[in-house]
């Protein structure tokens, strides 16, 4: 083997393990925080606009795809981070809430 090759598996090999190292102790330092997080950020993802080109034409047939159009879609989403140790949580989960006001004659409150 190359002298060249055979370093830069063992460097590879090296790297990965301490790759595998210092994920085990992100992971308990991350598990034992007590989390403090911060104030929670609107994060949507958007999906821009597209149209699927479809079947080539003159490649009729009965499984024949014209194309189609694909509108752009945002889907609502939350952020928050832990202050301590840079744990980021994100949702998608939504709860509603009806606030009932009075309503007095003569559009009054």
């Amino acid at each position: 083997m190359i002298p060249d090759v055979r370093e830069l598996r063992e460097k590879v090999e090296l790297l990965r393990k301490e790759l595998s190292k210092a994920e085990t102790g992100l992971e308990s330092v991350v598990r034992s925080c007590p989390h403090k997080f911060g104030e929670t950020v609107y994060d949507p993802i958007y999906a821009p606009e597209y149209t699927v080109p479809g079947d080539k034409p003159g490649t009729m047939g009965v499984d024949w795809q014209g194309p189609v159009y694909v509108p752009a879609r945002t889907e609502a989403r939350w952020r928050r981070t832990c202050g301590s140790c840079g744990e980021t949580q994100y949702t998608s989960d939504t709860k509603e809430k009806v606030k009932k006001i009075p309503s007095w004659p003569g559009g009054e409150r």
